[in-house]
């Protein structure tokens, strides 16, 4: 081979291998890429699925208060009635003096 043949020689294998170089780069981004794309997708269904059993959760607690204040309504309203009943047998006894 020539002196020039050579050369050119040179030239496409040194491109040639900064091509390999920066293939074997692109594929490793890319690989990380794809890793760091699985973790966010997993982290990502473990919130989704936090976030309906927070909302199970908050329907619970909606339930329970709207159970509770009915519980208190009903404490209070039997309170009031007994009060009434008092109230009306004192007077019934006042009639009948």
């Amino acid at each position: 081979m020539t002196d020039e043949e050579n050369k050119l020689t040179k030239r496409l294998s040194d491109k040639l291998n900064h091509l390999i170089f920066l293939y074997k780069e692109v594929k490793e981004e890319r690989d990380d890429l794809a890793k760091r794309l699985e973790e966010i997708q997993r982290q990502l269904s473990e919130s989704q699925l936090a976030m309906k059993q927070h909302e199970k959760d908050y329907q619970n607690l909606k339930l329970a208060k709207v159970i509770s204040v009915s519980e208190e309504e009903s404490k209070s309203t039997k309170h009031r009635l007994s009060r009434l009943e008092r109230e009306i047998e004192k007077c019934i006894a006042l009639l009948n003096e």
